[in-house]
């Protein structure tokens, strides 16, 4: 019975302080692994994930189970460690929640793309089940393997307050070729 693909990634956040002192996270994206997608990285420092250049092979099925695993630096101004984690379901507003699908390029929230789930494993990993149809196996690119974009929301506990920062990075569509990934568009980071 072939098997799920996997891609785990990391989001490393940091804190950066503003002169008036206004927290802000910054985020760098990598790649902590992956099962049947081929070699090189599927994730850019911005977070992107490129599905479009999988190798087709029978033991993998065309799903892709994306872990999103959060690693916080997150410190206050005298450099002491703020706990941080994704945001619970019930949390934030406007959308309320861990994360959420978008329009491409920061766009309207969309509801989720056809196929596509997201759910919170623990407070430090989500996960994406990117279960779309894909132009693996040839034929025509079928209507629901389009770019998608996606956000999650972590929260930082301050000494005075909880605070919440928004990450939105997109993924691409799977299948083969080069990937049409937007690169105008930039991820709000802070």
């Amino acid at each position: 019975m072939a098997a799920d693909r996997i891609l785990n990634m990391k989001a490393k956040v940091t804190s950066s302080w503003s002169p008036s002192g206004k927290l802000g996270a910054v985020v760098e994206w990598s790649q902590a692994g992956a099962t049947g997608l081929g070699g090189g990285s599927r994730v850019d420092s911005s977070g992107n994930i490129d599905l479009f250049n999988m190798p087709w092979d029978t033991q993998w099925t065309d799903n892709v189970l994306i872990r999103i695993h959060l690693e916080s630096h997150m410190t206050d101004q005298n450099n002491r460690p703020l706990p941080t984690r994704f945001a619970k379901p019930d949390e934030g507003k406007d959308p309320v929640g861990c994360g959420w699908f978008m329009a491409q390029c920061g766009g309207p929230v969309t509801g989720n793309p056809q196929n596509v789930m997201m759910r919170p494993d623990n407070d430090n990993q989500i996960q994406i089940n990117d279960m779309r149809n894909s132009r693996l196996k040839g034929g025509t690119n079928p209507p629901d393997n389009v770019p998608y974009a996606w956000a999650v929301r972590i929260a930082v506990q301050t000494a005075s307050e909880l605070q919440f920062f928004t990450l939105d990075p997109e993924t691409s569509p799977k299948g083969t070729g080069i990937s049409p990934i937007d690169d105008d568009c930039e991820a709000d980071e802070a």
